[in-house]
């Protein structure tokens, strides 16, 4: 009986010294980047991440979803936890320097829109299946 309980209790340990080796864990950002194939004439950098942007880095739903450009040239940004943001390179270059929060509280904004007036038009999803798209205006530039 003692040998049986010490079996399985051997037998146990090796299921979980299995499982904990086998758990994926993906490379570093950095190291993804790296991947990255560009024809010939062709360069990218990085703009934005949770470096420059915290809210990126809150949950695995904050990360950036979709974008567009306004007629000033500030790139709008949607997360999927609710917010569009302001994403500023003030110095032009390259990278990102300043974040402004434009709207929050919106459910899934999926989509974005910029008309030529400066309004924002953002798709938005509620689980259930009621979408619907929403118009922003900037009031105080």
């Amino acid at each position: 009986m003692r040998d049986l309980r010490f079996q399985r209790a051997v037998l146990a340990l090796a299921v979980i010294a299995l499982a904990v080796t086998s758990i994926y864990y993906p490379p570093p950002a950095a190291a993804q980047l790296r991947e990255v194939i560009l024809a010939p004439g062709f360069q990218f950098n990085l703009f934005a991440d949770p470096a420059n942007v915290p809210e990126f880095a809150v949950d695995s739903f904050t990360g950036p979803g979709a974008m567009a450009f306004d007629p000033r040239g500030r790139l709008f940004v949607t997360t999927l936890s609710g917010k569009i943001l302001i994403l500023l390179d003030n110095d032009e270059d390259g990278r990102s320097e300043e974040v402004k929060t434009f709207a929050t509280g919106i459910p899934l904004p999926l989509g974005i829109a910029i008309r030529g007036n400066g309004d924002l038009f953002v798709s938005s999803n509620i689980f259930g299946g009621k979408g619907r798209i929403l118009r922003l205006r900037d009031l105080d530039g």
